[in-house]
């Protein structure tokens, strides 16, 4: 009796989760490591900088999936109460790491995208902590402002202007794909936030007219564009050693 009432106390002790979406976590990173090993093996096998190790990428892209786990479960033990405290400190500390990662000297410049701080033995892209530092600030936000989910001034537009500072910093590197990323998030959070349709709709309106624009008029990213909706264009391109 005294060890099935343990054995309940203990349960009780563990973090709640959700089973259903660490499943579907789990299936999506699994997904992942598959399409990583079936898009480089040929690379990775031809390529005197693996050493021609077929399965160079694939070993690099699970250890750091195995580092991502066990970083996962060192966030998961923190309480959501600590992360809706320093959600504004950790977006404003990400904010320092857009700015930095434009100075010269600072942010490492590769094939003409300013994205990486070099800590010597692993690269920091901050647009990558910026993801999860409007997952916390959006959610917190629209936790304090609850009461104006339904007003334009005093609901959208203080958060707007956060999330169109970051983003205007994420768009300088260049990297519009983050950028995305983080519209989405910030939407969806919005919308779980109860934002009314009418106000939500208002605003997928003038997003999306930017993001035409920053394509339209930015002749590699339409020309990139394009080749992704002709993928067999250059599907006779062999891979160089």
């Amino acid at each position: 009796m005294s060890l099935a009432m343990s054995g309940i106390h203990s349960r009780r002790l563990l973090p709640m989760y959700d089973q259903a979406l660490l499943f579907v976590i789990a299936l999506i990173a699994a997904m992942g490591l598959v399409m990583v090993f079936s898009a480089s093996i040929t690379t990775a096998e031809l390529s005197r900088q693996t050493q021609f190790d077929s399965l160079f990428y694939f070993k690099r892209h699970l250890s750091y999936l195995c580092i991502g786990v066990l970083l996962g479960m060192g966030v998961f033990a923190v309480e959501m109460r600590t992360w809706q405290k320093w959600s504004p400190w950790i977006f404003f500390a990400c904010i320092l790491l857009l700015v930095l990662v434009l100075i010269p000297g600072i942010g490492m410049r590769i094939n003409g995208a300013r994205r990486w701080i070099s800590l010597g033995v692993v690269s920091l892209q901050p647009a990558e902590l910026m993801k999860l530092a409007v997952v916390l600030y959006a959610a917190d936000y629209t936790v304090r402002k609850a009461a104006f989910m339904h007003s334009w001034t005093k609901g959208l537009f203080p958060l707007a202007a956060v999330i169109i500072l970051a983003g205007s910093l994420v768009i300088v590197q260049p990297d519009l794909g983050s950028f995305a990323v983080m519209c989405a998030i910030t939407a969806g959070i919005l919308w779980l936030g109860g934002m009314r349709v009418r106000i939500f709709l208002g605003l997928i309106a003038p997003v999306a007219a930017v993001f035409f624009a920053l394509i339209w008029f930015v002749p590699w990213r339409l020309k990139r564009l394009v080749t992704f909706m002709n993928p067999w264009e250059k599907a006779t391109s062999s891979p160089t050693r």
